[in-house]
């Protein structure tokens, strides 16, 4: 292949790799839970938190295979997303409160602080999706209920 080729194919595979940068990422919000807890309130959206160990395979793995599909992707950027580090004692407090014992987990709050979903472990984009759709269609029958006197 001569030169010109060569850098073509290279200009190639780094527009690929820019083009799979540009994908929207989950919008997270950064910062202790109760701010954030209380911007998803405001906002009247769910919240969705993610608890990880920095260190943690599992949760790399989770993030790379799960958290970066497509449709998780675009089916959390409708809600307030907060990552908390589970080592961190009172991220770890909330989560077992919530009966997450072990990372990677998530739980789906909706605004008004009432836990949806859970769940931990070794999950699947497939796994997560359910989830989401499980605590949307809560959140949709309790705001057709009738406003009781």
């Amino acid at each position: 292949m001569g030169g010109g080729a060569v850098n073509f194919c290279a200009a190639l595979v780094g527009l690929g790799w820019l083009l799979i940068g540009c994908q929207p990422a989950i919008g997270w919000r950064f910062g202790v839970y109760d701010d954030v807890a209380a911007e998803a309130k405001t906002q009247r959206k769910p919240l969705f938190v993610y608890f990880r160990n920095w260190y943690s395979v599992e949760c790399t793995n989770f993030e790379e295979h799960v958290l970066s599909a497509r449709a998780v992707r675009d089916a959390v950027n409708s809600m307030v997303c907060v990552p908390l580090e589970y080592d961190v004692a009172a991220d770890r407090r909330l989560a077992e409160s919530w009966g997450i014992k072990a990372v990677p987990a998530f739980a789906i709050v909706a605004a008004d602080g009432q836990v949806l979903e859970t769940g931990s472990g070794a999950l699947t984009a497939e796994a997560l999706l359910a989830a989401l759709q499980r605590a949307q269609a809560k959140v949709a029958s309790a705001s057709t209920l009738p406003a009781l006197p």
